[in-house]
Parts: C-alpha cells; structure tokens; sequence
C-alpha cells in the first residue's frame, strides 16, 4: 500500500500549495488533500 505526499502544482489565492496524498490499494488509487498548504519559494 504505497502511500505519496506531494505538492499540488497550482497555489490558492494566498500562494500557498496545498498538499495531498495518494494511496494506492491493488489497483485503485485515492487522492486527497489533507487540508494543510504550505507556501513555496519562488
């Protein structure tokens, strides 16, 4: 059950990118945010 957090590219009125999650079960895949964002560099 491999699990990945990334960044989704596109940022929120503030800047900030939200993070997700996704979780794979044999071959069905679930994707979410988790509800925290966090502002990049630029």
């Amino acid at each position: 059950m491999p699990v990945r957090f990334y960044l989704y590219p596109v940022p929120n009125k503030k800047g900030e990118c939200p993070i997700r999650v996704s979780i794979s079960i044999g071959s069905t895949r679930f994707m979410t945010g988790i509800g925290y964002n966090c502002a990049t560099e630029a």
